[in-house]
């Protein structure tokens, strides 16, 4: 894992043009979530630590872009990153070298002004970093270094109004690359695809279901090719070359990200850009075209889309036996399709010799006009997410079935403010058997009209998980708090479980969110949803950094110190060492080897993490465990990277949420300029900001699903009026259509995440 406080930016792969850096939750070599290159490969934004990044830049075959070289732990010779051994790595240059010691001050600024000012887009992570206030102080603090397990989570900790946060990250100082010691010959680019999938439509939207009728269809149309290599080299001429029914208009990417297919705006269609819209396993690329809908016939000349419906009376005649494609132009007569001559080259794959083919088929207009692929019967699993969800919902329908004549629960609020709405809540949940959480409860709050569909159980959840991770009472012993922790919060260690029911209703609350779709508390660390998840040993040192960063910080020292060093020279050892019973004649026992360093960092942080609090991480870990739900998501290959990816998937950049706006078709001129006014406000907004604004619209910080956008007509010059609807339950805003400018809208809108809205956005 990446250095918690360890900011980066550019890949400098050639030709990757990815330019941020976001790993890869327990990913071996640091992989980037965006271009699955190693942070090694990205340029550091951050203070470099030469203990840790031994040499810099790699020279091989004066061809690999690697910028530092950090130990394989299975062959401390060979670098992590580029798998070249450090002796083809350049040394640190004495003058540039920064080496981060106990003793190091913490140091500024953030990120360089060149860096900033040539990364202007507000939604870039680097840029928000650089705007940050510059905290520094005059004393050494070790609990200052390395706190956070990525550049997001320091991000998010800084806007979060209660927390000060401190950085450990410096100016790059004029680090360039020797562009005269790389080869300048360019390796060619290729992408390997287990499928290349033409889809007929201009707005495509439904995945085709592996060998369902319509997946089927388009394999006979030529429309799927399988085991596709494609090179960077004259790219369109070779999509036209495998699909020869493109060649009369341009052709585009859908991305499949979302479980349904969304187009990708892109200016120019290269390799890197064909990579980050492709499936993980099997590899699947989808593209349509442009400018207007081919048709697809089946081999008995039907429609796809009559697939499931009586079939059409076959003609006495069959032309082939083979499937037919048309390209039909906007001005094509569909009602004179049966006499329709087709003069193209090459319609499909086996036609290359055919002049002309003569379509027979009975099809009317009508089967044409209603063609397209959005019937849900069709929909597949591509993304994690999906996945997750999916196993989610097979587990409670199984639940269900084996436990017929079970009811959803109805929660019962008297009040909104928090004492009341806890208790009531919490009064309720601990009488429920575990069978009651697997249907979704019903929540009512007195003197409140309304249905909940879902808004409101949302919102409440979110509440009641803020409320638990700022809970204190004395009888929680210690400091009385519930939670503990600085950036990130775990359960507290002092909590007596046996006395304490709280803990067991966290467990059960987890459950019931997790299965029902509902919020998750970003702040409860990672190292705790690893635990009691069963990937115990996927926990490590840097789940700690957020959590208490002075231990963080002592584990991290004594695992990167060398042979025979004077522990007791590290800040912070010998209060630990006295607090444990450990004595300073056995120092030497500790540090006599590599191994036993590291054996001794691993029991610094690995008891602060589980041991101090085994019995409440357990506690927890049963709640959740109802009717063995982690060995049914191990069955359905659920892994750890799905979870945390599904759990922690918070929006925290514009993009994030722009990504997921859905608007209305055949908007005004006027709704499509505050359209714009909307999506330019969302990239200035603050992350923290833009968690309100999903609370809002969601009733979570981190929707998965899409946000709908409608646009209101009020005939009023009352200012309130243009204040948006929010509608939870089906993640929906209403903006007025009656802005008159940009301003005016932001103010508005400003004004909207300013004002104490009550936690229930429902309207």
């Amino acid at each position: 894992m990446s250095s918690n406080s360890e900011a980066f930016g550019k890949c400098k792969k050639q030709g990757c043009g990815c330019q941020i850096f976001r790993q890869i939750p327990n990913s071996i070599n640091e992989q980037c979530y965006f271009c699955e290159h190693g942070s090694g490969f990205h340029e550091i934004l951050s203070e470099i630590n030469t203990s840790i990044y031994i040499f810099g830049l790699c020279h091989k075959d004066g061809t690999c872009e690697c910028q530092r070289f950090k130990e394989d732990v299975s062959n401390t010779e060979k670098c992590l990153y580029c798998n070249h051994f450090f002796a083809f790595h350049q040394p640190w240059d004495s003058q540039r070298q920064v080496n981060i010691t106990p003793s190091s001050t913490i140091p500024s600024p953030i990120i360089t002004s060149s860096y900033a000012s040539t990364h202007s887009n507000i939604s870039n992570p680097a840029i928000l970093l650089s705007q940050m206030p510059n905290v520094t102080s005059g004393t050494n603090n070790n609990s200052t270094s390395n706190r956070f397990t990525s550049a997001r989570q320091e991000l998010l900790a800084h806007y979060r109004p209660s927390l000060t946060v401190p950085f450990n990250v410096v100016q790059r100082s004029g680090r360039h690359i020797n562009s005269q010691s790389r080869s300048t010959t360019q390796i060619q680019q290729t992408i390997k695809l287990d499928y290349l999938i033409l889809m007929n439509k201009v707005d495509s939207i439904t995945i085709p279901k592996v060998n369902s009728d319509s997946w089927n269809d388009l394999i006979d149309a030529g429309f799927i090719k399988l085991n596709i290599t494609l090179s960077g080299n004259n790219l369109n001429q070779q999509i036209y070359d495998l699909f020869p029914m493109l060649t009369d208009q341009e052709w585009k990417v859908f991305s499949p990200k979302s479980g349904k297919l969304k187009n990708v705006q892109n200016m120019e269609k290269t390799i890197d850009f064909l990579k980050n819209n492709v499936t993980k396993s099997p590899k699947k690329l989808y593209i349509g075209p442009m400018e207007r809908d081919l048709i697809v016939l089946s081999p008995n000349n039907r429609n796809i889309e009559e697939i499931n419906e009586q079939p059409a009376e076959q003609p006495t005649e069959q032309p082939t036996e083979q499937t037919i494609v048309a390209s039909l132009a906007p001005t094509d007569n569909y009602n004179d399709i049966e006499s329709a001559t087709l003069t193209s080259p090459a319609l499909a794959d086996n036609y290359n010799d055919a002049e002309s083919v003569t379509l027979t088929s009975p099809a009317s207009a009508d089967n044409f006009e209603s063609f397209d692929l959005t019937n849900t019967s069709y929909s597949t699993i591509y993304d994690d997410n999906q996945a997750f969800e999916n196993a989610v919902n097979e587990f409670k329908d199984k639940i269900i079935e084996e436990n017929p004549g079970n009811f959803s629960k109805t929660i019962n609020l008297r009040r909104t403010d928090d004492e009341t709405f806890f208790a009531d809540f919490i009064h309720q949940i601990r009488t429920w058997d575990n069978l009651d959480f697997i249907n979704k409860p019903y929540l009512r709050i007195d003197n409140e009209m309304g249905i909940d569909t879902g808004g409101i159980f949302n919102d409440s959840l979110n509440k009641v998980f803020t409320i638990f991770l700022e809970k204190t009472n004395s009888n929680f012993g210690g400091n009385g708090s519930l939670f503990i922790g600085e950036f990130s919060k775990t359960i507290s260690e002092s909590v007596m479980i046996e006395f304490v029911e709280e803990v067991k209703i966290f467990g059960d609350l987890l459950f019931l969110s997790i299965i029902h779709g509902g919020p998750f508390p970003h702040l409860l660390n990672e190292s705790l949803i690893k635990y009691c998840f069963d990937y115990e040993n996927d926990i490590s040192i840097n789940d700690l950094g957020s959590l208490n960063p002075v231990i963080y910080q002592l584990a991290l020292n004594i695992n990167n110190s060398l042979e025979n060093t004077d522990l007791g020279l590290i800040d912070g050892f010998n209060e630990w060492a006295e607090s444990n019973n450990i004595q300073k004649n056995q120092y030497s026992t500790f540090s006599n080897n590599p191994e036993n360093l590291k054996k001794l960092s691993k029991r610094i942080w690995y008891n602060f993490l589980i041991n101090k609090r085994i019995d409440q991480l357990n506690c927890i870990k049963n709640q959740i465990n109802k009717f063995d739900f982690l060995k049914y998501l191990q069955s359905k290959d659920i892994t750890l990277n799905i979870i945390l990816k599904y759990l922690y998937n918070e929006c925290y950049l514009g993009k994030d949420v722009i990504e997921k706006l859905h608007f209305n078709s055949n908007l005004t001129d006027t709704q499509s300029l505050i359209k714009q006014y909307f999506i330019e406000w969302i990239n200035k907004i603050n992350p923290i900001q833009i968690g309100q604004l999903c609370t809002l619209i969601t009733g979570v910080n981190h929707p998965r699903g899409i946000i709908k956008v409608n646009f209101k007509f009020l005939p009023s010059d009352d200012l309130t009026d243009l204040y948006p609807a929010f509608h939870t339950c089906t993640q929906t805003i209403d903006i007025s259509s009656n802005f008159n400018s940009k301003e005016q809208f932001e103010l508005v809108f400003d004004n909207t995440l300013n004002d104490d809205f009550s936690i229930f956005t429902m309207i």
